[in-house]
């Protein structure tokens, strides 16, 4: 996992990450981390930067060494709004 994170780093700016309260459905399945990139463009280019690093993709091969650990990814692009720390 570590190496996952410090390619985050590297490709943009990690804003947060979290995961849902137990109490939440299915808060056992859903990791969420929020990124922030100078553009639309740039996040394109570095999500692609991501999973063709190779660090990445050696993380990646040996977590899933008994089968994937994720059956899905959803992306999202959000702005700040005007009362954000964010601003």
């Amino acid at each position: 996992m570590l190496g996952s994170v410090k390619a985050f780093y590297v490709l943009s700016f990690l804003c947060g990450a979290a995961v849902m309260l137990e109490d939440a459905p299915a808060s056992l399945n859903l990791s969420v981390y929020i990124l922030e990139h100078p553009s639309r463009q740039e996040a394109e280019k570095n999500w692609a930067a991501f999973q063709a690093d190779p660090e990445w993709k050696k993380v990646k091969a040996e977590s899933e060494a008994n089968g994937p650990l994720v059956d899905h990814i959803d992306r999202y692009f959000m702005d700040p709004t005007s009362y954000s720390a964010l601003k």
